[in-house]
């Protein structure tokens, strides 16, 4: 079910799903796409590992999981807003990545 231009765009995304789904260890070039990975998207890097674990699952399966993530990085953003505006806006970002 993965889209067919993401092999020939993000080929490193692809090798890191392989990986990941696969158990196997990941080496310097996987850590950096997935740092990579957890830096655009503002989500932690467990939520990145199990995103790519799960690319080869239907999306609409996967609602529940993106309902608990948007208000899990929801929530974090209110709790951060009064002490840490920019931690509050990464966790903004990551709800709406989410989201869309």
């Amino acid at each position: 079910m993965v889209a067919p231009e993401l092999f020939h765009e993000f080929p490193e995304v692809v090798s890191l799903a392989v990986k990941l789904s696969a158990g196997e260890p990941l080496d310097e070039r996987d850590k950096l796409a997935l740092r990579e990975l957890v830096s655009a998207t503002g989500w932690r890097a467990d939520d990145v590992g199990e995103e790519l674990r799960s690319l080869w699952v239907d999306p609409s399966e996967r609602v529940g999981r993106y309902r608990e993530l948007f208000e899990s990085y929801y929530r974090e953003a209110l709790e951060a807003v009064s002490r840490d505006s920019r931690q509050a806006a990464e966790k903004l970002w990551g709800c709406f990545v989410v989201d869309v």
